[in-house]
């Protein structure tokens, strides 16, 4: 009689932990991003990694130097925003996860030199319009959401070249909200 009391109470509370871990998995879930955080995010997204590209932390910010040493051109920031490592990674943290803005940072090529931040000169450029981007479907799995958008490219807005099909994710990080997960330029 006493193992049927403990095997009830055993199985009585394996339900209420799941359940708890069930409801609080779709209470996640329910909480998904709005199609205007996922376009205002992806929008940033591609602005700041575009300034960062050419040193800068926005389009109207301080211009950066040009110096050409020996075979390579290098881009000096003078951009007070971002004038060290954790300025920018700051920076990069308003828009995506943490992990990413290293890797980013990273792949930008950033390093400092006597005590200036510099990274080489490279071009990239992109005519894709998240602004306008028609979301097709958002999944949402605890704190991730996965969105499936139509960008379009174009010169201006009525000069559409292309479409893409893209798929993001975001991740909503506690204290921040959602974050890009994915790099969108």
């Amino acid at each position: 009689m006493e193992y049927k009391k403990r095997f009830i109470f055993l199985f009585i509370l394996i339900i209420l932990i799941l359940g708890f871990v069930l409801y609080r998995g779709f209470a996640l879930s329910r909480n998904k991003i709005s199609e205007e955080q996922a376009k205002e995010l992806m929008s940033k997204s591609q602005s700041l990694y575009l300034s960062l590209v050419n040193a800068q932390s926005s389009f109207n910010s301080k211009s950066p130097e040009l110096k050409v040493e020996g075979d390579s051109y290098w881009l000096y920031v003078r951009d007070e925003r971002i004038n060290s490592k954790e300025k920018i990674l700051n920076l990069l943290n308003e828009v995506y996860t943490s992990k990413l803005s290293e890797k980013i940072y990273k792949d930008l090529n950033f390093e400092e030199i006597d005590g200036r931040i510099r990274r080489p000169v490279s071009d990239v450029g992109t005519l894709a319009d998240y602004v306008n981007a028609k979301i097709n479907h958002i999944t949402a799995f605890r704190n991730r959401c996965k969105v499936e958008a139509t960008v379009p490219h174009s010169m201006d807005d009525d000069d559409i070249l292309s479409y893409s099909e893209e798929t993001m994710e975001f991740v909503y990080e506690k204290g921040t909200g959602w974050r890009l997960n994915t790099l969108v330029f």
